[in-house]
């Protein structure tokens, strides 16, 4: 049996500190940092994370202070008024930061449902204690971990060390503003001051458990940013919206049925900004008591106007996407269906006009999250500035699978003659996997694109009597820019 006396244990204090840092931290600071910092992004956490550690111990000396003391006036009564505010802006933006991240993976569902329903959901939180959130916190601390670390070492393999030298010169403006973004994320701490009469030891064993989480965690950071680094570089990395994400979808695991592991993470991040959020959402409400009336009205409208109808739309969902560059210069599109082959190309003057065109004669809504092999055709690889076009709006979309396998044919029509009992996409990944010695994926090749266009070798694909066979390699390159 547990005991009920609204206390919290140091273990537990340990878990949700590290829970409630790892997710915002883990999202948001890698794309900036690779932006501002590149490879020195991780002097920067070191940096971040020290100044973290020192504001910490200064909540804590305030919090010492605030047990012999009595404070009275309009000052501190302004002071918690304002940690109100910062806590429902802080609120707010989690909100959107998890409702952004589930509606990437379920578009049909509109963005304001998820923010409506986030909001509801973060309410309910309110109807239990600090020892409520840090005993369900307690379990999920290893539910969310294990699989996390397991995902990281087995992305390990596909570090590359040369994308961790220094790629750009040091700039002590990127690194200040750097350090900077990086201790924002250890500003919740300050909520120590309000939450320490909860935590059942005294106050030097909960600080130095304190001190433990907050180097552990930025430990865990560091190791996030190189693995990131390494696998992507700089170049693909400033791109990515949540790289921590992308990363799942690229860690191949042998079987069909493990194809987007990153829509199978996202328990990490929802139970994460999820535990933030419910510590946030309370210190709004505690310290903005005069303006309950107005909050509670503000949700509900927030709410309703996510709670329209929206009926789920007809999918088609293709394995196979083949490209390629017709005599004329106009491209080329087609998707193989899991219940159909090749239909009729669609043309256009680029990639996304081309695919425009497809789609225009396909009744249902397209799913590409099951995308298994890209087809390029040799014309289109020799055509710089098309792929240059193409892999653009891919890398800017994010919405196909980068662990899709490439290969190059010279005659993509053919395949439109091939007679198989299995899918066409579902085949080629098990023959190419059985029988091509190095694999190239769409993450591979938008990573060469992004990070000073160096070239790559893809498996070339030819159809000799009806029958698919990989022999060579296509040579691709970007020549001298």
């Amino acid at each position: 049996m547990f005991s009920e006396n609204d206390k919290i244990s140091k273990r537990q204090l340990f878990r949700l500190l590290f829970i409630d840092f790892l997710g915002g931290s883990s999202l948001l600071i890698p794309t900036y940092l690779a932006g501002v910092a590149g490879t020195w992004g991780i002097l920067c956490i070191l940096t971040g994370s020290a100044l973290g550690l020192l504001y910490t111990i200064g909540v804590i000396k305030l919090y010492e202070k605030s047990r012999t003391e009595r404070f009275y006036g309009k000052t501190v009564a302004r002071l918690c008024f304002l940690v109100g505010i910062i806590s429902l802006g802080l609120f707010l933006y989690l909100v959107h930061i998890l409702s952004s991240l589930m509606n990437t993976y379920l578009e049909d569902i509109p963005y304001w449902v998820f923010f409506g329903c986030t909001i509801i959901l973060s309410i309910y939180t309110l109807t239990g204690n600090l020892e409520c959130r840090a005993r369900e916190y307690e379990i999920l601390f290893w539910i969310i971990l294990v699989p996390l670390v397991i995902m990281m070492l087995l992305a390990l393999r596909d570090v590359k060390p040369i994308y961790l030298l220094p790629q750009n010169v040091f700039q002590p403006t990127g690194f200040f503003v750097g350090t900077g973004f990086v201790f924002l994320f250890y500003l919740p701490m300050g909520y120590l001051i309000f939450e320490g009469r909860f935590i059942n030891c005294g106050i030097k064993e909960w600080k130095k458990t304190v001190l433990h989480s907050l180097i552990f965690s930025a430990l865990f950071l560091i190791g996030t940013y190189v693995i990131l680094l390494g696998c992507f570089g700089r170049g693909s990395l400033i791109h990515m919206k949540y790289p921590i994400v992308t990363l799942m979808s690229t860690v191949n695991i042998e079987g069909l049925f493990f194809q987007r592991l990153d829509a199978l993470m996202l328990f990490v991040w929802f139970f994460s900004l999820f535990s933030m959020l419910g510590l946030t959402l309370r210190f709004s409400v505690q310290f903005l008591k005069k303006t309950k009336a107005l909050f509670g009205i503000a949700l509900l409208v927030v709410c309703l106007s996510g709670c329209a109808n929206t009926e789920l739309e007809k999918k088609e969902f293709p394995m196979l996407m083949a490209v390629e560059e017709e005599k004329d210069g106009m491209i080329a599109f087609n998707y193989a269906f899991a219940k159909a082959n090749f239909p009729a190309f669609g043309t256009g003057s680029n990639f996304s006009a081309a695919r425009e065109s497809f789609e225009e004669t396909v009744a249902g809504r397209i799913d590409v999250n099951h995308l298994k092999v890209f087809v390029m055709g040799t014309r289109l690889l020799n055509d710089k500035e098309q792929m240059a076009d193409m892999l653009e709006t891919l890398s800017r979309e994010e919405s196909y699978p980068r662990n899709a396998y490439i290969c190059a044919s010279n005659d993509i029509e053919s395949l439109m003659d091939v007679s198989l009992d299995n899918e066409l996409g579902n085949y080629l990944v098990t023959y190419m996997d059985e029988h091509v010695e190095h694999i190239v994926t769409l993450g591979d090749l938008l990573n060469s694109y992004q990070n000073g266009k160096t070239g790559i070798q893809i498996p070339d694909m030819e159809v000799e009597h009806k029958i698919i066979v990989f022999e060579t390699y296509y040579d691709f390159s970007w020549g001298s820019e």
